[in-house]
């Protein structure tokens, strides 16, 4: 098995920008986040949970009535994310939020009243796309919320990529062949359900077709329609109209002259003198033109007069007909295109007796071939996948050593489920999904003489977070999330194994966005972007304040994260120290 594959930075995806309004202690802040690292740091109580927690809002999670500040209806979060490249952008499509300008800007907000609206790029969605695309931007790990790499369908993808291309071939074959597959089931179940049900669909479906057929329409029909009934409906204003033109042109029986006859007589007058003067010749020239203009101008103009005939039996008509395509519009489209397309897709679904039969035949064909190709892949993956996981449980393990976690036993456990409608694999049904017939759970024992358990019920919000950090560092960019939120991953760590989870903090930073909440100067001293969070009192109340830390500021909430508050010279000297042993780090 080749194993992970280079560190890359993940494609654009990272969280930009976070607004709150009128939630917990905050009543206005803007948070600004950078790619690599970014640390959060301040006393305790300071509010680092509170700007976790409201990004968690931000990404669909669960909201209460509770989280709103005090003193006001609503509370509002919204979260900024670059999100422009290929792949990231088309997964945001599928979900029905396509990027704006680069970006998709997720919001919400909370009432008093306990409702709750969810927007993306300003459009209303229902809080389950909302949380669908938090799915795709952020993965959270925290005390109260776990999401991500603990997802069995995301699990199972980067163990592939962690697999290497053969397993991401197989898993490709198996994606197709599922398709396939369903689709293929999905025809054989309208095919071969009740036959009633059937006939009442088809008698339905002919009684559309026919519908729509009689009335044989005409791209574009109706708007013609709609000209021609207001030119009938008021026929009488436009003659009128049209004969006040043609009198200003052509004068009438009282010998009231127009324009052209007027203009005709002032010509023949300049050509009896234009010899005399060859500018008065050149006006001539000037107005020959606009008489022919003019004289066309009348011809139309009784041309049209002429076609204003009243006619209230053609109007009558005009009404019916558009009253027929109203009426099919109300039916099958909200235009004629789409009423032509509803009448296209009856035509495919009415396959007659004996199409029926050979469609049913060929839909039969499809399914077996698909079979055929979902049993010869799907234990080669499973064999593969569990190949991998053996690599990736070794490498944690390790990792986590290297975190203060000594002697832990960590397993990914696989299983299938029996299910009658599934794909018999050496004699058993198997159910299976998008991602194959394999079931895996990440089992944490996390002291010794312990059992194994799932790891979502084991030990502490930090134990959590120490896992899936060693996860992530072992299967690097396996999994494509821009962005990575880390609370109490540094609980019960100190001295050589805190310096330790800084570099591996820093390693993640270089592939993707991670924001995480410290309590430890030597891994504050390695962020990329370092942000300091207080309390502040005004107007007799505390409020959350966030202050992007360089030079001395850093030093100095280094020092205070060394002495707990006390620091002196001494600590000031260490955090210089600290600082300046950091590497140089590319981001």
């Amino acid at each position: 098995m080749r194993g992970p594959r280079t560190a890359a930075r993940i494609e654009r995806g990272v969280l930009r920008q976070l607004t709150i309004r009128n939630l917990a202690l905050i009543d206005s802040l803007e948070v600004e986040f950078g790619p690599g690292l970014n640390l959060l740091t301040g006393e305790t109580g300071s509010g680092k949970s509170i700007i976790v927690d409201s990004l968690g809002l931000a990404l669909g999670e669960r909201a209460t009535p509770d989280q709103v500040r005090s003193g006001t209806d609503a509370g509002v979060v919204e979260a900024v994310f670059d999100a422009d490249a290929g792949e990231l952008a088309a997964r945001l499509e599928d979900l029905g939020c396509p990027p704006r300008d680069g970006q998709i800007i997720l919001a919400r907000e909370l009432s008093r009243s306990g409702r709750s609206s969810a927007r993306a790029n300003g459009r209303a969605i229902p809080l389950a796309t909302l949380r669908g695309l938090g799915e795709v931007l952020v993965d959270v790990h925290g005390q109260r919320e776990h999401q991500g790499l603990l997802q069995e369908e995301r699990f199972l993808a980067a163990l592939d990529r962690f697999g290497g291309d053969q397993a991401l071939d197989l898993r490709q074959r198996w994606e197709r062949a599922y398709q396939a597959w369903i689709a293929a089931r999905e025809r054989l179940a309208l095919l071969t359900r009740d036959d009633d049900a059937v006939r009442r669909e088809l008698e339905l479906l002919e009684f559309q077709l026919n519908e729509i057929e009689a009335a044989r329409l005409t791209p574009g029909e109706d708007d013609a329609l709609v000209t021609e009934r207001e030119t009938l409906r008021h026929s009488e204003r436009l003659r009128h109209a049209a004969q006040q033109l043609s009198l200003a042109l052509r004068g009438d029986d009282d010998e009231r002259a127009g324009a052209t006859v007027l203009l005709d007589a002032v010509a023949r007058t300049i050509a009896g003198v234009s010899d005399l003067d060859p500018r008065l010749g050149a006006l001539l020239h000037q107005l020959e033109p606009l008489l022919a203009e003019l004289d066309e101008l009348s011809r139309t103009t009784r041309s049209y007069i002429d076609s204003l005939q009243p006619d209230p039996e053609r109007l009558a008509q005009v009404e019916e007909r558009l009253d027929l395509l109203t009426r099919l519009k109300h039916k099958y489209g909200a235009t004629l295109d789409d009423v032509v397309g509803f009448a296209e897709q009856a035509r495919q679904r009415l396959p007659d007796a004996a199409g029926r039969e050979e469609e049913l035949a060929r839909v039969l064909h499809a399914e077996g071939e698909a079979t055929k190709e979902l049993a010869a892949v799907a234990p080669e993956l499973s064999r593969l996948r569990q190949t991998a996981a053996t690599a990736l449980e070794e490498r944690v393990v390790a990792q986590l050593a290297e975190l203060n976690m000594l002697r832990v036993r960590f397993t990914v456990a696989f299983s299938t489920l029996e299910s009658p409608g599934g794909i018999e694999i050496g004699g058993d049904r198997l159910a299976c999904s998008a991602s194959g017939i394999d079931h895996v759970a990440l089992l944490l024992a996390a002291n010794p003489g312990e059992p194994l358990l799932a790891l979502e019920r084991v030990g502490s919000g930090g134990e959590i977070s120490r896992v899936m950090l060693a996860l992530r560092t072992v299967l690097a960019d396996a999994d494509r999330i821009a962005t990575v939120v880390l609370d109490e991953v540094d609980v019960g760590i100190g001295g050589a194994t805190a310096v330790r989870l800084g570099e591996k903090l820093r390693d993640i930073g270089r592939t993707r966005q991670v924001i995480c909440v410290t309590h430890l100067a030597s891994v504050a001293a390695v962020a990329d972007c370092h942000l300091s969070v207080r309390k502040q009192l005004r107007q007799g109340r505390h409020l959350i304040a966030v202050e992007k830390l360089e030079g001395d500021g850093r030093v100095k909430e280094l020092a205070r994260l060394l002495a707990g508050g006390r620091g002196g010279a001494a600590a000031l000297q260490t955090a210089r120290q600290l600082l300046g042993a950091t590497a140089p780090r590319r981001v």
